[in-house]
This record gives C-alpha cells, structure tokens and sequence, in this order.
C-alpha cells in the first residue's frame, strides 16, 4: 500500500502536470461561460474592440499547451518513477568482510 501511494506522488509530483491541468480548466470554463451566455459583458467588449474573432482561437491555443504540458508532465512523473525503481532495485555490489 505505502510502495503504491508512493508512486502515484511520484508520478503526480511534476508542476507541468498541475500547470497544465490548471490551464485546460480555466480554458474549458471560459469556453463553457461564453457558451452559456454568462459572459456577455466581456464577450460585447471583445467585439467592440474587434478582438472578439481572436478569443476563440486564444482559449484554443490554451486548450491545446495545457494537455500538452499534462502529457508531459505524466511522462516527467513516469520517468521520476522509473528512476525511483532503477535505483531501488539496482544491484549493489557485495560487502567484503572485514
């Protein structure tokens, strides 16, 4: 039970990970506020600034990085835990009595 809690910490240790989950929320919110109509305010202050055609595409970009930057951290965890096992798991050379 400890080994198995210890490797998921292990594997959820990297901060690409939690910055990368952090940032698809935040980019699946904003879509599903802007969706929703609950942004409207912002949404007419985008058009009356005509930047409402590059806010779509902006919340894609962050869609996009942050499930890169989760697939990245999963492989940085991974490797972490790997690591971990290689050096537990490595032979030691014998003790010579003394």
């Amino acid at each position: 039970m400890k080994t198995s809690k210890q490797a998921v910490l292990i594997l959820v240790s990297s901060p690409f990970l939690w910055i990368g989950a952090a940032g698809a929320l935040v980019s699946i919110s904003a879509y599903y506020l802007l969706y929703s109509g609950h942004l409207q305010p912002l949404a007419g202050l985008a058009d009356a600034l005509h930047l409402g055609i590059y806010v779509f595409p902006f919340l894609a970009l962050i869609l996009a990085s942050s499930i890169c930057l989760v697939m990245s951290g999963l492989i940085v965890g991974t490797v972490r835990y790997c690591r971990k096992l290689i050096e537990k798991t490595a032979v030691k050379p014998p003790e010579h009595p003394q």
